[in-house]
């Protein structure tokens, strides 16, 4: 594939020395080489080759302009939409504010052409370049975009895959009426208030949509995964359980539940500050528990790899949404809280289980522990990954419904 990644000349400069490595590459692609990869690589190219087939050959203009543009989420789905645009053949510019590095060496793999532009955010005005363009996709609600499909005569394609927050400025440009807004957080009552006028004191308040909310018709899926950068590896599991995150999660009900259901040694992934506090309430349950802080990619892979389940007790209002799609990629099965943004989730490969219920989860953990004694990875957990949290066909199909329908002119 030819590519590129530049600065527009009158779009202002992003210095060399801004833009990071969000993934230690050299160590994820010694630790897994192309044989491990190719398998999720053939499945990007399937896809993006059904929609060449079905919608022929287009040309896109791509927009990620987002305030905090610089986190490890959003570089999984951006990168994976220029890995399957670029899959596709399809002459793409692709506009960013992104601060992090592509994956050069994942995008060379592929057919196509692709300009990546960096978009200094310091910098204010915006206006699409020249060109024809007939589609204008946007990875985040943006009036820029919106303005510039309607200004090219193109069809918009709006996704929401990161979660809106109270304090952003509320949209203004109106989008086509009954405009989809695809976004990942199926479910989430903290999407749905961040996103429409709610009442506070009393008084009517603009949610992110702003005026636009009755324009959008929002369509949520459960959050999906780039699954090439979480490939499946052969080993042997050294935990029986890993509890994902430490904020907002009911440790006290999931430790008794692995006590009780008979869990040998674990591992805890713990927010810095909770590290002491996890180790304590641990050893207070009786379980040998392998507290960690934070950590890289690569050893959270390692971390999953290593355990047969996960347990995630996200307690209200908080919600969890990454930590219920990853372990299914690596074919790991969970047990977490049965609350309405979980609800999505549920299925083959994710057990839910009432808030503060300690015999319910030790079924759970027990259920999941004889069903992984038979080996890894855990064949439900990897097909509901496949089937309902690939981030390749939450992509498409939004394409595919867009750009073969009447919506979003």
């Amino acid at each position: 594939m030819t590519h590129e990644d530049r600065t527009h000349p009158e779009q202002g400069r992003a210095e060399d020395g801004e833009l990071f490595h969000v993934l230690e590459m050299p160590v994820f692609r010694k630790r897994y080489p192309a044989a491990l990869l190719r398998p999720r690589a053939r499945h990007t190219e399937r896809i993006a080759r059904g929609l060449r087939e079905r919608l022929g050959m287009r040309s896109v203009l791509g927009v990620a302009f987002y305030p905090w543009h610089d986190q490890t989420t959003l570089w999984w789905f951006e990168q994976g939409m220029l890995t399957l645009l670029a899959a596709t053949g399809w002459n793409t510019v692709w506009i960013t504010d992104a601060r992090y590095r592509f994956d050069d060496d994942r995008l060379a793999e592929v057919d196509g052409h692709v300009s990546i532009i960096r978009h200094d955010r310091a910098v204010l005005h915006w206006e699409p370049p020249d060109g024809h363009f007939d589609t204008v996709v946007t990875l985040f609600p943006c009036d820029r975009a919106t303005r510039a499909a309607r200004l090219l005569g193109a069809r918009l394609i709006t996704f929401a895959i990161k979660n809106l927050h109270d304090g952003e400025q509320p949209l203004v440009e109106m989008p086509p009426n009954g405009t989809p807004l695809w976004h990942a957080f199926a479910g989430s009552t903290n999407f749905l208030n961040a996103a429409g006028i709610k009442l506070v004191a009393g008084q009517p308040r603009l949610g992110r949509l702003g005026e636009t909310v009755d324009a959008w018709r929002l369509r949520g899926a459960p959050f999906p995964t780039n699954r090439y950068y979480f490939p499946l590896r052969s080993t042997e599991p050294v935990f029986d359980a890993l509890l994902l995150g430490s904020k907002s999660r009911d440790g006290d009900t999931t430790f008794a539940a692995l006590r009780r259901a008979g869990a040998g040694r674990i591992a805890v992934v713990a927010d810095t500050d909770h590290v002491d506090e996890m180790r304590l309430l641990a050893h207070r349950h009786g379980i040998d528990a392998a507290v960690h802080g934070p950590l890289s990619h690569v050893q959270m892979l390692e971390l999953f790899e290593q355990s047969r389940l996960v347990v995630n007790p996200i307690m209200p209002p908080a919600e969890s949404h990454y930590s219920l799609s990853v372990p299914l990629a690596l074919g790991r099965p969970i047990v977490a809280s049965e609350l309405p943004s979980v609800r999505p989730f549920e299925g083959p490969g994710v057990l839910l289980a009432p808030l503060g219920n300690v015999a319910a989860w030790a079924d759970c953990i027990g259920r999941l522990l004889e069903e992984t004694a038979q080996g890894l990875p855990h064949r439900p957990a990897l097909k509901q990954g496949a089937e309902r949290h690939d981030v390749d066909l939450f992509f498409a199909s939004a394409i595919l419904a867009t750009l073969s329908g009447g919506t979003s002119r």
